[in-house]
């Protein structure tokens, strides 16, 4: 989201990242590197998400590098017309921010009034200090009261953070075609 990749902290909290690589189907566990003397670590998986009335409209998160940008832009004129070219449906930076906008206030204001955060996986995203802090935001949301529905995609092949590795994963790496990953991802918001 940022231009920094040293940011690593959020409201005042270290955070550790560990990473797991995906390729070719297999995993393999990369020792974490502390970022930092105090760890905190996620809360435990539990199977609570927010669950969507077939009659109301998702409200997505769209969290990914502005490295991405071309990618996510994609992906949300997709989601927009799958669901109903209603223009409160996705969000993200690039459509969202306005001039004179606290950007920072604006993010967590728009991630936390939505129920499904999407987060596209990249090499530039997982290392993105944004990113990260965007990421465990919807963590400590997903296991409030209220919940919140975390659907990591995998736009171009990466070490994946271990808190996003325990979730299943959507794949849009080829030979899978668009159109099939694009419905995976629909199904998995409910529509």
């Amino acid at each position: 989201m940022g231009n920094s990749n040293d940011r690593n902290t959020i409201a005042g909290n270290n955070i550790q990242h560990s990473n797991v690589t995906i390729g070719d189907g297999a995993r393999q566990v990369i020792q974490p590197t502390p970022q930092s003397e105090q760890e905190v670590s996620y809360p435990a998986f539990s199977p609570k998400q927010s669950e969507i009335s077939p009659t109301q409209t998702p409200r997505i998160f769209l969290s990914h590098s502005s490295k991405d940008n071309e990618f996510c832009a994609h992906l949300a004129k997709d989601l927009y017309q799958a669901l109903g070219d209603d223009v409160a449906a996705v969000w993200y930076d690039i459509e969202g921010l306005n001039g004179g906008n606290v950007w920072w206030h604006r993010i967590t204001q728009e991630l936390t009034a939505r129920s499904i955060f999407i987060v596209v996986l990249s090499p530039d995203a997982v290392v993105s200090g944004w990113v990260k802090d965007e990421i465990a935001m919807a963590w400590r949301q997903r296991n409030s009261p209220a919940g919140k529905l975390i659907i990591p995609v995998l736009y171009r092949r990466c070490n994946v953070p271990e808190d996003l590795a325990i979730l299943q994963i959507i794949s849009f790496l080829p030979p899978k075609q668009y159109r099939v990953a694009f419905n995976e991802l629909l199904k998995a918001i409910g529509v």
